[in-house]
């Protein structure tokens, strides 16, 4: 049986690839910056958008089972950001970075989008 050669259209590959290597480079940033117990809400969350964005712009279904569980995931996470609000603990050795708490991680993360930050 011959096999037949897909033909790569580099305009429907280039901006996925864009924006995997933008969110990943932000996710790896994020790792340095935050608490990790604070970074890891991202595996959460990003399912959860994925089903709403399909759902407004795909026509894909919402069910009221898919609803339940997405308040679910959105009622933990909220939790995990609101319990990490207390203070990091002091690095173990003084060439490991600080990690911030969630309040300091969002204003890090907004001073650097305004250019406060190099």
């Amino acid at each position: 049986m011959e096999q037949r050669q897909r033909a790569i259209n580099p305009g429907l590959v280039v901006p996925r690839d864009l924006g995997a290597i933008i969110a990943f480079t932000a996710y790896v940033w994020l790792v340095r910056v935050c608490a990790p117990s604070l970074v890891g809400t991202y595996a959460f969350v990003n399912p959860v958008i994925a089903v709403f964005l399909g759902s407004a712009f795909a026509g894909e279904e919402l069910s009221f089972r898919t609803t339940c569980g997405a308040a679910v995931i959105a009622a933990a996470v909220a939790l995990v950001v609101f319990f990490s609000n207390r203070p990091a603990k002091p690095p173990l050795d003084r060439d490991e970075p600080e990690l911030l708490s969630s309040s300091a991680c969002t204003a890090k993360v907004l001073e650097t989008r305004s250019g406060g930050i190099q």
